[in-house]
């Protein structure tokens, strides 16, 4: 098992010298042993689990395997990178997801042990994956995720995009109507912080009562 992130910035460097020498297939064979001698599974057994069977495996033992659940979404991603870098979207995407979901329930988290940087393993997954039509549940635990660190504008972006993209349903207008009351209490330099400034957030409130 691997027990100090020492270890695991080592593995992670064997994987990027692999991926520089364009040895993609032995990124999957060593992804596969990593995988198989310290989480006693495959990753031909986790690409046929489904995203929500991988988060209630996460669900189960977040509270006290952080850190090997931080690693799997480090090793999905870099699986997820290799296909993208052949240009394999449709074997790219699902490992993206995946692993981004993997790290916004870490990022729920009210104590994290672990070293990695889950907000920017988050972001930069959603930067490479806004190209696809991401799955509704997806955009509101992104949408919660952005409004919770504060970052106000984005989770506005996310509540339209999903009001755009599908049925405009009363609980998802109540949502977003919550979303603009709890910002009105917010401080102004607070909402400044977030981009979203306090005639902006009343603007979209009057604009998502208006749906």
């Amino acid at each position: 098992m691997i027990k100090e992130s020492e270890e695991f910035v080592k593995i992670l460097n064997r994987i990027a010298s692999l991926k520089e020498a364009k040895k993609y297939n032995e990124v999957f064979d060593f992804i596969n042993d990593v995988l198989l001698a310290n989480f006693e599974i495959s990753h031909e057994r986790i690409r046929l689990m489904s995203v929500d069977d991988l988060v209630n495996l996460l669900r189960s033992e977040a509270g006290v395997n952080e850190g090997k659940w931080a690693i799997l979404g480090e090793l999905l991603m870099e699986e997820a990178d290799v296909y993208h870098l052949q240009n394999m979207p449709g074997k790219s995407y699902p490992r993206y997801i995946k692993a981004l979901n993997i790290f916004l329930e870490l990022s729920r988290l009210e104590k994290t042990t672990f070293t990695f940087a889950y907000h920017a393993r988050i972001e930069d997954i959603f930067s490479r994956t806004i190209i696809f039509e991401l799955p509704r549940e997806v955009k509101l635990k992104l949408f919660q995720y952005f409004e919770d660190n504060s970052k106000f504008a984005a989770a506005e972006d996310i509540l339209f995009n999903i009001l755009e993209s599908g049925p405009r349903d009363k609980s998802l207008i109540n949502i977003g109507v919550a979303f603009y009351l709890r910002l009105l209490q917010k401080k102004d330099s607070e909402l400044i912080k977030g981009k979203l400034p306090r005639e902006e957030v009343a603007e979209g409130l009057a604009r998502i009562k208006s749906l």
